[in-house]
């Protein structure tokens, strides 16, 4: 595959195999901002970003929209992955993945402050967390950082490594909600300082 600087304004529709690495931060906002992983019709598309200590906002939509497959590094450290969402969507602020998969192995996925939605859900395939951090938010009426599974769907959710922290919420999953057709494989990583008024705290 290739490997292609990320540049602001350009990185966008992502439609073919590559591994990308920041040079520098980069916002992006207004229509066409969020990256779009494949697509229906490219759901074999294989995209690895590398964070390389530098930060990828997205001031108003989320980061990724997932179709095939989404890797998340941080060879550096420090860099942070930050979105919000459009407006009457509570999917995910920074990666959502309907019939797609995202590995994260670093950097730091976070939201845009007032975003009141999960971080990262997973609807479909698998989310595998090998390392990171995903930083969770106050949210009402669904998870504040990681959701999994999709009513009916078969999600699989893989974590070795890594801290999901900080998720807030008035009802399922502070930190991590698992709909009941889904399963979690927890072996290693830590969850933490979430709270939920119902189930599912952290």
């Amino acid at each position: 595959d290739s490997i292609q600087r990320a540049t602001s304004g350009a990185f966008t529709k992502l439609t073919e195999s590559a591994h990308y690495y920041l040079t520098q931060n980069i916002t992006q906002s207004g229509n066409g901002s969020r990256l779009n992983i494949g697509g229906t019709s490219n759901r074999g598309v294989d995209i690895l970003i590398d964070l390389a200590g530098y930060d990828l906002t997205v001031t108003n939509n989320r980061v990724a929209q997932v179709f095939a497959h989404l890797s998340v590094m941080d060879c550096a450290g420090g860099g942070m992955m930050c979105g919000a969402t459009p407006a009457a969507d509570t999917t995910a602020s920074v990666a959502f993945a309907n019939g797609g998969t995202i590995n994260i192995y670093g950097g730091i996925l976070c939201s845009v402050e007032g975003t009141a939605c999960p971080v990262v859900s997973c609807w479909s395939n698998s989310l595998n967390i090998y390392g990171g951090e995903i930083r969770g938010n106050q949210a009402s009426g669904i998870p504040g950082s990681v959701s999994v599974g999709y009513t009916g769907r078969a999600t699989i959710m893989n974590m070795t490594g890594g801290l999901i922290t900080g998720g807030i919420t008035d009802a399922n999953g502070g930190n991590l909600f698992i709909e009941k057709s889904a399963t979690a494989n927890i072996s290693g990583g830590v969850i933490t300082c979430g709270s939920a008024q119902t189930y599912g705290g952290n």
